[in-house]
């Protein structure tokens, strides 16, 4: 229920985004479809309120996200809801997988605090999958974005809290 919420909202955000027509005709090259967009969000919204359905509700955000340009923070939302939702299921692999994609793509757009964040939680799946690498990978990444100076000094702080409250967990894996 609460990520059939949490995707709700990033679904009604979905559909308030609009993009400049210079942006648009840029993206348009790559594929870009934002009323196509909109309509896999909305299909996730009704997905996501079955937990046998939610996979298929992962699988739309990721779709959803590659018709909408790379920095739209609405496609940048919905890889982090996919790789939350496969995180929920078990799934991994593919949670780290769609997170740590995310990750890049946020750094790339300059989103670092969502970078961060993002590698935390890459972080915490890795620790599932007692993957040791990509967890010192991601904590040592989000440890360097924390010292960013396109971080707030509040960001920097609670990016900084966050990993120091993880570091046991993560220093656990491998042992």
């Amino acid at each position: 229920m609460r990520y059939a919420i949490i995707l709700s909202v990033v679904i009604a955000a979905a559909g308030t985004v609009m993009i400049p027509d210079a942006q648009a005709q840029t993206e348009s090259t790559r594929g870009v479809d934002i009323a196509r967009a909109v309509e896999l969000e909305r299909e996730a919204e009704v997905a996501s309120g079955e937990r046998r359905r939610w996979s298929r509700a992962a699988s739309l955000l990721e779709e959803a996200s590659r018709l909408r340009p790379e920095s739209d923070p609405v496609a940048l939302a919905n890889l982090r809801m996919a790789g939350t939702i496969y995180g929920a299921l078990g799934q991994f692999e593919r949670a780290k997988r769609t997170l740590l994609g995310l990750a890049d793509r946020a750094i790339e757009y300059g989103e670092v605090a969502t970078a961060a964040n993002v590698l935390m939680d890459a972080a915490h799946i890795a620790v599932r999958l007692n993957d040791e690498p990509a967890v010192r990978s991601c904590y040592e990444r989000a440890n360097r974005l924390a010292m960013s100076s396109h971080l707030s000094s509040e960001e920097q702080r609670l990016i900084t809290a966050r990993l120091e409250s993880s570091r046991s967990v993560f220093a656990s894996v491998g042992r």
